[in-house]
C-alpha cells in the first residue's frame, strides 16, 4: 500500500514491527466446530455451510445476556456466553476450561 501511494517503505513512512498485542490475533475462525465449507468450480473459492440456528432462541438468550452485565458476577456472565457461543474461551483462567451445558 505504500507503494502504491508513491512512497517509500522506511524512508516516507517508518515501519516498526510491534508483534502482537492483548487481545489480537494471529487468525480469524469463519466457522464453527459444526459449520464445514463446500468446494466450488474454483479450488481458492469455498461456500459456507453454517448451523441453522433458531433466531427467536438465539435473540432470548442474549437478552438474559444483556440483563445479566449489570446484575451479576462475571463468572455467570461469561458462563451465559459460553452458551451462545460454545466455541468461546474466557480470557479468566478459571473460567476457559470449565464447560457449560448448551441444554
Amino acid at each position: 500500500m505504500i507503494l502504491l501511494s508513491g512512497l517509500v517503505p522506511g524512508k516516507d513512512i517508518e515501519i516498526v514491527y510491534t508483534g502482537l498485542r492483548p487481545g489480537e490475533k494471529l487468525y480469524e475462525e469463519l466457522l464453527t466446530d459444526k459449520e464445514t465449507t463446500l468446494q466450488t468450480h474454483h479450488s481458492k473459492i469455498m461456500k459456507a455451510s453454517v448451523e441453522e440456528l433458531d433466531a427467536r432462541k438465539v435473540l432470548a438468550k442474549i437478552d438474559d445476556l444483556l440483563n445479566m452485565l449489570y446484575t451479576r458476577k462475571k463468572k455467570e456472565v461469561v458462563e451465559m456466553i459460553k452458551l451462545l457461543v460454545p466455541e468461546y474461551t474466557s480470557s479468566y483462567s478459571n473460567l476457559s476450561k470449565k464447560q457449560v451445558s448448551t441444554n
